[in-house]
């Protein structure tokens, strides 16, 4: 049982790059040179105590007097050990068998994925704020809007373009992975990806140590961009959005429109300045 303070890294990969911790009083995989957090156990309940985390059967996030935050819902066996990898990915090994990890957080993304890591149709990503999501479809992958209400409409669609691959019914879902060559791409298979957005520093042939830390994440503002290391700081080469009206957020004092799934109707998000208040209606 490691009782957490901020700053106090408790695991650090073999590179110093990455370490696990306490950020915000939630248990964190951050990037040590930026101080950006990559990964980020969820937790829904407000606390203002510091944790404490243990690796006993399971791995526990709890806070005296109010309990468990959270935990992985997987059971260990003696022997088991938790290690954090140089490329920011958390696992729990079986020492028998280290090359099929028993949990990982690559697994349960928050609101960042980084080069190489697999985002499937049973993962999301959703903003720090909590108010949009990314989620994977059949041929596709879409952003989301959550207001409060009963429905999260999609404001932004990217469908597979299939020019490499074609998508095969009951070959499996597609997944989509940020290439550490800057892409993001969508496969079904490992033979060749259907579909590629590429980044602006897509085959950029960088200097030094080969191709730099990538990571795309949902920002708070509802747009979806990609970022590289320089060694100093995080330059951005990719967004979804460009165009800033198009982003769930407000635009001017009047109406913002968004495209919908099937690129036929829209939704309007209306801000009304006297009020501050926002009234939606769906077309």
């Amino acid at each position: 049982m490691v009782p957490l303070k901020t700053h106090l890294p408790i695991l650090s990969d073999p590179t110093q790059t990455f370490a696990l911790g306490l950020a915000r009083l939630a248990l964190a995989v951050r990037h040590l040179p930026s101080s950006i957090d990559l990964w980020r156990a969820p937790t829904d309940t407000a606390h203002s105590i510091y944790p404490t985390l243990s690796f006993n059967g399971s791995l526990v996030l709890s806070v005296p007097h109010l309990g468990l935050l959270w935990s992985i819902p997987t059971s260990f066996a003696s022997g088991d050990r938790v290690l954090l990898l140089n490329d920011s990915n958390l696992q729990i090994q079986n020492t028998q068998d280290s090359n099929f990890p028993i949990w990982e957080s690559f697994d349960s993304p928050s609101v960042t994925l980084v080069a190489s890591q697999n985002f499937t149709a049973n993962q999301s990503l959703v903003s720090g704020s909590g108010r949009f999501s990314m989620r994977v479809g059949a041929d596709s992958f879409g952003l989301f809007a959550d207001f409060g209400g009963d429905t999260r409409p999609m404001y932004y669609t990217h469908k597979a373009m299939e020019i490499k691959a074609q998508i095969v019914s009951g070959a499996g879902p597609v997944y989509l992975r940020v290439s550490p060559h800057g892409f993001l791409g969508m496969y079904q298979s490992e033979a060749a990806p259907v579909d590629v957005l590429n980044f602006d520093t897509f085959n950029h042939n960088f200097s030094g140590d080969g191709e730099p830390l990538r990571r795309l994440t949902l920002e708070d503002d509802g747009n979806l961009r990609g970022y590289y290391y320089n060694g100093s700081t995080w330059v951005g080469d990719f967004q979804a959005i460009s165009d800033t009206c198009q982003l769930p957020s407000a635009c001017g004092p009047e109406v913002i429109e968004v495209g919908d799934e099937r690129k036929v109707g829209y939704f309007k998000v209306k801000l009304a300045a006297e009020e501050r208040r926002r009234r939606w209606r769906v077309m």
